[in-house]
């Protein structure tokens, strides 16, 4: 397994997990049509493109030359020092095997190497 920095090339990968990681996690709880709404509102190659020109930082982990996972994150206006995850996201057949936290721990790194001191996420209930 490694994490590495994704480039606009691997936004088809990126969005292969996103499809296949959204109807499992939320299609139990988000209403019929709104998955696959979201996913093109949040995941269409038009969408990632322009969040990789906002500034958003991807990192993809491959095994054996296949995406597993990827994580989003960046500045925030909160202020200097503060960096916000806006995506973590692994294969449901790849979860609870340290791809989770590799990717956090990946994004800690990557923040603090830009001088955040604080990584925000934002959970929605």
């Amino acid at each position: 397994m490694i994490v590495r920095p994704a480039t606009q090339a691997d936004i088809p990968s990126i969005r292969s997990i996103a499809e296949r990681t959204w109807p499992v996690c939320y299609g139990p709880i988000l209403p019929e049509g709104q998955v696959a709404y979201m996913l093109d509102l949040m995941y269409s190659g038009n969408a990632l493109a322009r969040q990789f020109e906002a500034g958003h930082r991807f990192l993809l982990i491959e095994e054996e030359g296949r995406g597993t996972g990827f994580a989003s994150h960046g500045p925030v206006p909160d202020g200097p020092g503060v960096e916000k995850l806006h995506k973590l996201y692994v294969l449901p057949d790849d979860q609870r095997r340290g791809r989770g936290r590799a990717l956090v721990l990946a994004v800690k790194a990557a923040a603090r190497a830009r001088g955040a001191r604080i990584l925000r996420l934002d959970v929605n209930r």
